[in-house]
């Protein structure tokens, strides 16, 4: 099983080929930097293991 959280984009930057969003993981509450691009495709993975996509979610496999 895993659960979504929505996750809170802290600041976003914008330069051809290397936009950035920083997001506050809604989960272990870090602030990771993540190029646009990267969160399109396969996402950007946060030191506590949960997932962050393009579309505003971040997702977490429970630990057995």
């Amino acid at each position: 099983m895993s659960e979504s959280r929505i996750y809170d984009t802290v600041r976003e930057s914008s330069a051809v080929g290397r936009s950035t969003r920083t997001i506050r993981c809604p989960f272990c509450g870090c602030e990771v930097e993540a190029y646009t691009w990267s969160l399109a495709g396969s996402g950007k993975r946060c030191e506590c293991g949960a997932v962050h996509n393009y579309y505003g979610t971040t997702t977490r496999k429970d630990q057995p």
